[in-house]
């Protein structure tokens, strides 16, 4: 209840055009994405995750910890609640000067293009009857806005029975 009531006062915010709060800090961002892996993981989930670094990511990444670990724990959770019992989830990290890429990779049931324009509508969800536990279809649009107000964009790929992707980039700055 308590999730619910912050994710419709996000909401709220982000109706009426304001940002969402973010306070940046440098942080490491791999010990970030471990620990919201971790913390899925302690849940019981059936699947496996797995964290594949292509390559070395920054020391630190000039981010809000908190909101980025809400974007990494909406994301895991629509993986798993979208996905085949016993299926792989992969968290996969591109870095380069500029930026990294941060992607969730499911093996899922997919999404269809009417589907995909939807995505960061408030309150949709995916109409698969199987899936529809849980879930308010607020995710989508918080997730978006904490990207944007970080500077970054979101990309969502899909295809019905070829799982989905949800990629977002960080600018690769520190505080100085």
């Amino acid at each position: 209840l308590s999730r619910l009531i912050d994710d419709l006062l996000d909401v709220g915010r982000i109706q009426v055009g304001k940002s969402l709060g973010i306070v940046l800090k440098d942080e490491e961002l791999s010990c970030l994405i471990k620990k919201a892996v971790e913390s899925v993981a302690r849940e019981g989930t059936p699947h496996d995750i797995i964290i594949d670094h292509k390559n070395a990511l920054p020391e630190t990444v000039c981010i809000d910890g908190t909101r980025i670990t809400q974007v990494f724990n909406n994301l895991l959770h629509n993986a798993i609640r979208y996905s085949p019992e016993g299926g792989t989830i992969k968290v996969q990290t591109i870095s380069d000067v500029d930026r990294v890429t941060v992607s969730i990779i499911d093996q899922g049931i997919g999404m269809t293009p009417q589907e995909l324009e939807k995505i960061f509508d408030k309150f949709y969800r995916a109409s698969d009857s199987k899936h529809s536990s849980g879930g308010f279809g607020l995710g989508m649009v918080i997730v978006k806005q904490i990207i944007e107000d970080h500077g970054g964009e979101v990309f969502v790929s899909s295809a019905i029975g070829d799982g989905t992707t949800v990629s977002f980039t960080l600018p690769v700055q520190q505080l100085v």
